[in-house]
Order: C-alpha cells, then sequence, then structure tokens
C-alpha cells in the first residue's frame, strides 16, 4: 500500500488548507513529521486513518478531533487521499458530520459525506486528480467498496501500517488468540482454515451418516418387538440392542436366526390341527343344511296347497272377463278406422277455409273469373288449370320487367361512363395544346444551350496550361520563403559568431593569464613539495631557511590544464561557426539565381491571377457534362413530342366516335324502358305487384291442391270402415258399446294373466322332485343341526385365526429379521469407510488423535510466525547488541493453547552472561520501542515474501524514539534508512530534534497561539 496524496482542509489543529504531495516526501523512503507536542502530527495519521476507514487512528481518539476547532462556524472540514493497492489508484474523500449554522440562529447537523473514485496513473501524472472512474457516492456505499479494495482492517491497518501513539507496541504485546487473527489476514491462510472447516463437516455429515446406520439397526429391533409373534423377547432383543457397539458382536443377528426356527416348528403344529378341525366342520355344516331344507320343504308345500285352494275359487270370474276381452279385440279394428275417419273430416273442413280465404285474396280487375272461388261447388280440375295458365303467364311478365330494369340500370351506368369519356376528351385536347406549344419552343432553348456548351468547351480547354504555370509559381514561391528564413539564420548565425569570436579572445586572454601565474609560482610550488631533512631540488640543500610562499595569484598546474581546455572549445565552437555561416550564405546566393527579378509579392500576386482563371475553367469544366446531358434531353424531347401529339391526336378520334355510339345506344334504350313502364310510378313498381300476383296465384294452387288431397283421403276412410265393419259382423253402435278404454282393458287382460301365471306356479312347485315326495308327516331337527354346526365352526376359526398370526408373524418375522441384518452390515460398512477420515479431522482440529494438540490453521501460522520471529531477532539482535532474542510461546491464554504467543530471551539477565526468559511486558519503554519496531520490521518482510500475502510498503510510526539512547536511535535510523534504499516508504512522527538533521524529507507543523497549526513541506 502506497499513499500518494494528502489533502485537508479545517482538520485536527489545521484551520486551512494543506495539501501533502506524498510521492515527493516519500521519494527518499525515509520521511519525517516533525512539531512540538500538540502541534497536529497524531491528526495527520488521524486524516488518512478516517480517510480510508471512516475513524480515527487511535484506540483513545474521538471522532471529533478530525472537525477543527479552528474552522470556519460555516465551512464543512475535509479530508482528501489519494492511495495506490493491489486493486489500483484510488482516491477517496470525506467529510466529517458537523454542525451547520442557520442564518436566524443556531445550527443544523450535516451527515458524513464521502466520494471514492478509481483513478489512471496517467490521470495521477497529470495530477488530474478529479479524473477517473467515480465507484460511490455516499458515505454508506464508500464504506463498503473500500472494504473490498482494502486488504486490511482498520485495526489491522493500525497494527501493521500506521502506529499511532499508544499502539505501537499492541502486536508485541496481543494475546495470541488476537494475534492470530491479523496474522491469517496478512498471510491469506484463511484456505487452511476453511479446508479444515470443510474437512470436519464432511466428517460430521459422515459420522451422521454411522449415526443413522446406527439408529436404522434399533429402528429394525423395534419394528422386530412389534410382531406378536416375538413379543415376549422383548427385554431380550433391547439387552441385545444396547450391547452392539462393535461390528462384529454377531449375537443379535443369532438370536434372530434361532427365535425364526422355533417360530417355523409352532407353525407346523397348529397347520395339522387345523387340517383335523376342517373336516368335522364340514360333516356338522351338511347335516346342518339337510335339516334347514326339509324344513323349508315341508313349509313350502302347504303354502302351495293354499294357494291352490284360492284359485279354484276364482276360476268361474276369470271366464267372465275373457269373453269381455274378447269382444273388446272383435271391435278394436273397427273403432280404430271410425276415429281414423272423423279425424280426416275436421282436417277436410279446415282445407276447405284456407282455399276460400287463398281465392279472396285474388284481385277480381285481374283475375274476374277466380276471385271468390268456392272449392265445394267449383269444378277443381279445371279451376287449376286456369291458375297454372295465370301463375305462367305472370312469370313471362316478371322476366320482361326483370330485363327492363337491368337495361335501365345499365343505361344509367352507360351514361356516366359517357360523361367521363366525354371529360378525357377535353384533357386530350388540352393536352394536345400542351404538347404543340412546348414542340414551339424546343429549337429556341437548343440554340441557347448549344452557345454556352461551345464557350464551356473553351474555358475548359486552358485548364491544364493553367496548372503547370500554378505548380512552377508555387515552387519558386517556396524558394522566396526559403530565402527568407535563410536570411533569419545567417543573421542569428552572425549574432552568434560574433559572440563566439569575442569569447575566443577572452579565453585566450585567460588563458595567457593564468600560465603567466603559474610561471611565476614555481618557486612557491616547489617549496610546497619539500621536506625537512631532505636535500632541494633545486639548490641541493636540506636546509630550507626561507621557502617560498604562495601568493594571491597563485596558480595551479590544473588551473592551466582548464584554462587550456576551456580555450579549445571556444576554439572548436568557433571554426564550427564560422562554417555553418559559409554554407548558409552558399544555400541563399544559390536560391537568388534560381528566382532572378521575382519577388515573393510578384508571385503571390501572379498565383492569385492564376487561381481565378483556373476557378473560372473548373467551373466551366464541371458545367460541360450538364450543358450536354441538357441538350441531348431537349433533342430526345423533340422528337418525343413529335411522336406523343399524333399518339394522342388519334387517341381523340377514337374518342369522339366512340361517344357518338354510346350517346345513340342510350336514347335507344331509354325508349325501350319507357314504353315497359307504361302508367305505372316505375318498372321496380310493376315488378313488386307482379311478383305479389303471383305469389297469390301460387297460393290458390297450393290450397286447392291440399282441399283435394284432403276429400280423397275421407272418401277412401269411409270405404275402410265399411269393409271393417263387415268383417267384424258388427254395426257401427255395437263396436262402439264393445269397445273398452285402454287402462280398463289393459286391467282385465293383467288380471287374466296373473291368475293363469299363478295357477301355473303352484302345480309346477309342487310337482317338482323335492315336494312331490313329502307326505306332510316328516320332522326337520334344525336346532340340534345348527348347535352342532357352530361348535365346529368355532373350534376351527380359532385354530385358522392362530395359524394365520403365526404366519404373518412368521412372515413379518423374516423381513425384519432381514432388515437386522442388513442394517448391521450397513454400519459395519460405514464404520470402516470413514473411518480415515475421522482421523484427519482429529489432526486437523487437534482431536484425540493429534499429538501436538494444535490445529491445521494455528499450525500454519505458527511456521509463518517462526519466520517472522527471525526475521525481527535479526533487527533485535542489533538494536539490543546482542542482549535480546524473541521466541514464540506455547503458554496457554486464558485456557486455550494456540501457540503464537511471545517471549523475550535476556542473555544478560543477572550480569555475567546469565540468560533467562521474560514477558514481553517486562522491557522498558525504549526496550518495548525497538523490540516492536524489530517485530514490525520482520512481519512486514516475511508478509511481503509470500506468495498471496499482502504487500505492506509503508511503515509510519508515530512514537518511541524519544525513549531511544544515541547509540540505539544511531541503529534504529541506520536500518530504517537501509530499508528506505530498498523501496520502502518509513515515517517517522516525532518532536525528537535531532532527527531533523538526520532525516531531509519532512513536514514540519508549526503551531500559533489561538490560531491552530500550519505545515510545510521540505522534500
Amino acid at each position: 500500500m502506497l499513499f500518494r496524496r494528502l489533502e485537508i482542509d479545517s482538520v485536527g489543529p489545521f484551520a486551512g488548507h494543506h495539501v501533502i504531495d506524498l510521492d515527493s516526501l516519500t521519494a527518499g523512503g525515509l520521511f519525517l513529521l516533525e512539531g512540538p507536542t500538540g502541534s497536529g502530527k497524531s491528526s495527520l495519521i488521524d486524516a488518512i486513518v478516517f480517510a480510508l476507514y471512516g475513524e480515527t487512528a487511535g484506540a483513545e481518539s474521538d471522532y471529533s478531533r478530525i472537525r477543527s476547532t479552528y474552522a470556519d462556524p460555516a465551512t464543512p472540514s475535509r479530508v482528501e487521499l489519494v492511495f495506490t493497492v493491489g486493486a489500483g489508484t484510488f482516491k477517496v474523500t470525506r467529510t466529517p458530520r458537523w454542525n451547520k449554522p442557520k442564518r436566524g440562529g443556531g445550527t443544523t447537523p450535516v451527515s458524513e459525506k464521502a466520494t471514492l473514485i478509481r483513478l489512471s496513473e496517467a490521470a495521477v501524472e497529470q495530477e488530474l486528480w478529479d479524473s477517473g472512474e467515480v465507484l460511490a457516492t455516499k458515505s454508506s456505499d464508500v464504506g463498503i467498496e473500500l472494504g473490498s479494495i482494502l486488504p486490511l482492517s482498520r485495526a489491522q491497518f493500525v497494527q501493521t501500517v500506521v502506529l499511532p501513539q499508544g499502539q505501537f507496541a499492541d502486536f508485541l504485546r496481543l494475546k495470541s488468540e488476537d494475534r492470530s487473527q491479523l496474522l491469517e489476514t496478512l498471510f491469506n491462510t484463511r484456505l487452511y482454515r476453511d479446508f479444515a472447516t470443510r474437512l470436519h463437516r464432511k466428517m460430521s455429515d459422515a459420522s451422521q451418516g454411522v449415526a443413522e446406520k446406527r439408529t436404522a439397526i434399533t429402528h429394525a429391533v423395534s419394528g422386530w418387538l412389534g410382531n406378536s409373534a416375538v413379543s415376549e423377547l422383548k427385554d431380550e432383543f433391547l439387552e441385545l440392542d444396547s450391547q452392539l457397539t462393535e461390528p462384529d458382536d454377531s449375537r443379535l443377528v443369532d438370536r434372530v436366526e434361532s427365535c425364526l426356527s422355533e417360530l417355523h416348528e409352532r407353525h407346523g403344529v397348529l397347520s395339522q390341527q387345523l387340517a383335523e378341525s376342517a373336516s368335522v366342520l364340514q360333516k356338522a355344516q351338511a347335516w346342518s343344511e339337510e335339516q334347514h331344507a326339509l324344513a323349508d320343504n315341508l313349509k313350502r308345500r302347504s303354502q302351495l296347497l293354499l294357494q291352490k285352494t284360492e284359485c279354484e275359487a276364482q276360476a268361474e270370474d276369470i271366464d267372465v272377463v275373457r269373453q269381455r276381452v274378447a269382444r273388446h279385440h272383435q271391435a278394436v279394428i273397427p273403432a280404430e278406422r271410425y276415429s281414423v275417419l272423423l279425424n280426416l273430416e275436421k282436417r277436410l273442413k279446415k282445407r276447405e277455409e284456407v282455399t276460400r280465404s287463398a281465392f279472396r285474396a285474388l284481385p277480381e280487375s285481374n283475375f274476374p273469373t277466380l276471385g271468390g272461388l268456392d272449392p265445394a261447388t267449383c269444378d277443381i280440375t279445371q279451376t287449376l288449370t286456369e291458375l297454372h295458365q295465370a301463375e305462367e303467364q305472370l312469370r313471362e311478365s316478371l322476366t320482361y320487367l326483370r330485363m327492363m330494369r337491368e337495361r335501365e340500370e345499365t343505361t344509367v351506368i352507360q351514361e356516366h361512363e359517357l360523361h367521363k369519356r366525354q371529360e378525357e376528351l377535353a384533357e386530350s385536347l388540352k393536352k394536345l395544346e400542351t404538347i404543340q406549344e412546348r414542340q414551339d419552343r424546343i429549337p429556341e432553348e437548343l440554340v441557347k444551350q448549344e452557345a454556352q456548351q461551345a464557350t464551356a468547351e473553351k474555358h475548359a480547354q486552358q485548364l491544364p496550361a493553367i496548372d503547370s504555370e500554378i505548380s512552377t509559381l508555387t515552387e519558386k514561391l517556396a524558394r522566396t520563403t526559403e530565402h527568407d528564413a535563410l536570411r533569419e539564420h545567417i543573421h542569428h548565425a552572425e549574432i552568434s559568431h560574433a559572440e563566439l569570436v569575442e569569447a575566443n579572445t577572452n579565453a585566450h586572454a585567460h588563458f595567457v593569464l593564468i600560465n603567466s601565474r603559474w610561471i611565476a609560482s614555481q618557486a612557491a610550488i616547489l617549496s610546497a613539495e619539500l621536506e625537512e631533512n631532505q636535500p632541494c631540488p633545486v639548490c641541493g640543500s636540506a636546509a630550507h631557511p626561507a621557502p617560498a610562499q604562495p601568493t594571491d595569484e597563485h596558480a595551479s598546474k590544473s588551473d592551466v590544464e582548464q584554462a587550456q581546455e576551456e580555450l579549445n572549445r571556444v576554439r572548436v565552437q568557433l571554426e564550427q561557426s564560422s562554417s555553418n555561416i559559409s554554407a548558409l550564405r552558399a544555400r541563399s546566393a544559390a536560391l537568388l539565381d534560381q528566382l532572378g527579378e521575382l519577388t515573393h509579392e510578384s508571385i503571390t500576386s501572379s498565383l492569385n491571377a492564376l487561381q481565378d482563371q483556373k476557378d473560372e475553367a473548373q467551373v466551366a469544366q464541371s458545367s460541360l457534362e450538364k450543358l450536354r446531358s441538357t441538350i441531348s434531353a431537349l433533342r430526345h424531347e423533340k422528337e418525343e413530342a413529335g411522336s406523343r401529339y399524333a399518339r394522342l391526336e388519334a387517341e381523340c378520334q377514337g374518342l369522339r366516335e366512340r361517344i357518338t355510339e354510346e350517346e345513340h345506344a342510350i336514347a335507344t334504350a331509354r325508349e325501350e324502358v319507357a314504353k315497359a313502364q307504361g302508367d305505372a310510378s316505375s318498372i321496380s313498381a310493376l315488378i313488386s305487384a307482379t311478383e305479389e300476383n303471383s305469389a297469390t296465384i301460387a297460393r290458390c294452387s297450393d290450397a286447392l291442391k291440399a282441399y283435394e288431397a284432403a276429400q280423397a283421403d275421407v272418401i277412401q276412410a269411409q270405404a275402410t270402415l265399411s269393409v271393417a265393419l263387415k268383417d267384424a259382423s258388427l254395426n257401427l253402435e255395437e263396436v262402439q258399446a264393445a269397445t273398452l278404454k285402454p287402462s280398463e282393458a289393459e286391467s282385465l287382460t293383467a288380471s287374466i294373466q296373473n291368475f293363469e301365471s299363478a295357477w301355473a306356479r303352484i302345480h309346477g312347485q309342487l310337482e317338482s322332485p323335492e315336494l312331490s315326495a313329502l307326505t306332510g308327516e316328516e320332522t326337520a331337527h334344525v336346532d340340534e343341526a345348527d348347535t352342532a354346526a357352530k361348535v365346529a365352526q368355532e373350534t376351527h376359526s380359532d385354530l385358522a385365526s392362530q395359524e394365520a398370526i403365526m404366519k404373518e408373524g412368521i412372515k413379518v418375522a423374516t423381513a425384519s429379521g432381514k432388515m437386522i441384518s442388513t442394517a448391521v452390515t450397513d454400519w459395519a460398512h460405514e464404520l470402516q469407510k470413514i473411518g480415515p477420515l475421522v482421523r484427519l479431522d482429529q489432526l486437523a482440529q487437534a482431536g484425540k488423535a493429534s499429538r501436538t494438540n494444535v490445529s491445521l490453521q494455528v499450525w500454519v501460522l505458527m511456521r509463518r510466525f517462526d519466520m517472522v520471529i527471525d526475521r525481527a531477532n535479526a533487527y533485535l539482535s542489533r538494536f539490543s547488541h546482542g542482549r535480546y532474542e524473541l521466541i514464540r510461546s506455547e503458554a496457554r491464554e486464558n485456557e486455550r493453547r494456540t501457540g503464537l504467543g511471545l517471549s523475550i530471551i535476556d542473555y544478560d539477565a543477572r550480569g555475567e552472561g546469565e540468560s533467562e526468559i521474560r514477558s514481553t511486558r517486562s522491557l522498558s519503554g525504549g526496550e518495548t520501542f525497538y523490540t516492536a519496531l524489530s517485530l514490525a520490521l520482520g512481519l512486514t518482510e516475511v508478509v511481503q515474501e509470500e506468495n498471496g500475502g499482502i504487500r505492506i510498503d509503508t511503515l509510519m510510526i508515530d512514537e518511541g524514539f524519544g525513549t531511544l539512547s544515541s547509540e540505539i536511535l544511531d541503529d534504529v535510523m541506520s536500518t530504517l534508512s537501509e530499508l528506505a534504499k530498498e523501496g520502502r516508504k518509513v515515517g517517522i512522527i516525532s518532536h525528537v530534534d535531532e532527527l531533523k538533521s538526520r532525516v531531509p524529507n519532512q513536514v514540519r507543523i508549526t503551531p500559533s497561539k489561538g490560531k491552530g497549526s500550519t505545515l510545510s513541506v521540505i522534500s
């Protein structure tokens, strides 16, 4: 995690607006937040933690610390932090809740606000802090988003990255369980916890299966004991079930098999007894049935004899009834035919009235011989003939009238079509006039367009020559531009050359001066090389009473060499400048030769004129195609107009002839229709009257035919009745007297049938074998036979019930026994299957099979923690000069062993090299500080090296440096500087003055009495 930029407004003791470029501040790796106690150093840490988590850093810090007490009451406080994590670079902005003043007095509470934006590195480099993807705009949503972005919780953050006052040594003093949670997050070892949890869940599920299999045995035993055949063995089987704890215990299954054998033996005995009782029952039931049959036959014989006597007494009355019914049957046919005759006479009367009504409807004016005809007196055949003739005449009239109506309707349509053709003729005549006018104008337009075409072709032919001349002048214009630029370059080059000439003169003079001074300083140079009691290289004397001393104008050989190098450098530049000016002047002369007397202005003027000519030629060229197309279209139009005029003139002549023909046809049709209509209002009215008369004639004809048919039916019925009376030898009065009502005839016939049926039934039963053999003196022993059969039935039923119960009991016992055997086998297999799984779970959960009593996730953290301690001890040995060493403690905390405790070995506990193991809480303030620092450094190193671990790039320490001795402070600062060189960012928050000279990159905080604090950044 890297902090890139911090911006605050009215936060803590800072009343104003401040920005800290953390990228620049942390560029050297090590930086200092410096200021007096209470000036606001910790408030900057609070601002960072508040931006990330919405809370302050210190455990004792209050949320209200974020809002500055020096802030303008109407201005909100604000914290903006740009930071980079593995997920990318983000900008979070938070405004803490505050009370906004009202206009009329009082305040209004304003809730906390926050926004979160994802930034690209390009936006960071260009300082476009508001250019990014908005992820959240509400405080709650920002908290949720940061929860997934930030790798650490607030508590873990202040234990590993930002170490506020009072909490720096927390990780050193954490309980094992709390330290376990932090290490699990840092090293991303939750997968081991999840694996152990899934393993335990799988084992629990498997154990549940074993328990279910064992419960299945108990349920099977309960099902076995629910059978009444073995219920007396309940205690024995319950005891065997409770004693079954090992899969190789076969007593329960063996006892089930022996019990089944006993049940089969008992069933065999019962089956033999049941067969014997069945034979006794069969004999008793047969005797009982014989006695019951004898008693029933004696009773039935007595009843039949009584019924026979009653029938003999009714015989005479039945004979009288038979005669009455026979007379009725003799008169049935004549009676039925007489009834038919009466119905037909009624129908004939009705038909007569209908016919009279139909003939009265005929108009006498049209039908003088038929109106008011009486069907009873008329000649029906002749009348039907007249009706048929009248109907035919009306049908012919209708056909003619309908034809005339169609002719009339067709005439209306023809008149409409005639009107349309007359309009069409008028329109065609107008078109002929228009075409003629156009034919007269086309030649004039052709002459005009052809003249324009000739002019355009003339202008267009000049375009290639114009383009060539423009190209030539454009090249020359470019050379004038180049020549102007060259003149400017030559001017600047000459100025630079003059400066180089002056510099060369100065450098040469300086070299001459320095060289002269060096020559003059040779004595002083030699005297500086003299050694006591050593001979002088000039005079050879070992005594040097007055060696020459350097003067103010003393020069060394290196000064001469430096002046020589400067002179050479200026000379080289002067030569290069001279060559450059010569080349520029040569190019300028060549360009002037090419241009001659042409100038930039003359060329530009000529180009403008040529461009106007080119535009005119291009316009002419672009119009040529349009002109050619227009001329072609006019010529085509001229030809087409002539053809259209001839074609249209022929069409007009045809229309005139057709109109004349249709006018004649319409006049003829109108005359025929008027003749057919006569005095009637219309042809349709004539058709309606004729149709009505035709319908009336048809009704009269139908009615007369129906009357004639009804009359014939009456005559036929009269003849049929006469024949029936003759066949029955009866007259009409005798028939009416002999005829019975249907119900009466049916009743008398039924009484005869009942008597005959009863007589036949009685004689038939008395003559049956079982009754004809009886004399009436026999006696039936029913009670004795029933008693014997009942006793035999009860005995047999009791034995059958016992056998059925025993048989069902054996069936149920066999099935239940099989269930017990299967359940025991399944239970044994399940136990065998989950054995390895149970052992693995016990190892992962520190169960009975574990020798270390350490769970899997704790064991993994212990290995990581050992690595952390090893790295921390390297720092601790350096800071304590070999006195202290951290070790992992196995001590229990709150009766719970985690293996993540910490103790410290003191190798100089009592002097003279004696060592002892001490609690980390026994260390002094300075010892606690550098021990906690060692642990923090070791932790961050191991975390960054682990695959999947969280990268901790920044460490900010807010206490402890004032407790260190100068020697240890040197070691600590040296170590932190080395870390900074390796790319780590270490921030120190302290008021120790000595640190100001050690750390160049600083944030200096200056308090002002009554005005809060301000800060300045030195980087």
